[in-house]
């Protein structure tokens, strides 16, 4: 059962993550691989329901400025 609670308080901190880089219209810094891993955690339920297995293969290091919002709506248009 804590595990359970663990990975629904990961998945709401990601969620308000990124809702609010959604409203955001300035540049934020961010690590592309921990935002593109936050969408699968958001999505990880409907992946499951369609056997989809995705493995990422980006350097840890990758940073950005820019718009992580965009990039969050553009991997779930991609992923539904």
């Amino acid at each position: 059962m804590e595990k359970n609670l663990n990975k629904t308080e990961a998945l709401i901190s990601r969620f308000k993550e990124i809702t609010s880089y959604q409203n955001y219209d300035e540049t934020v810094d961010f690590n592309l691989k921990s935002t593109i891993q936050g969408v699968l955690i958001t999505l990880n339920h409907e992946l499951k329901k369609i056997r989809c297995h995705i493995k990422l293969q980006i350097n840890e290091e990758l940073g950005f400025s820019g718009y992580s919002g965009a990039i969050s709506q553009l991997m779930q248009i991609l992923l539904e």
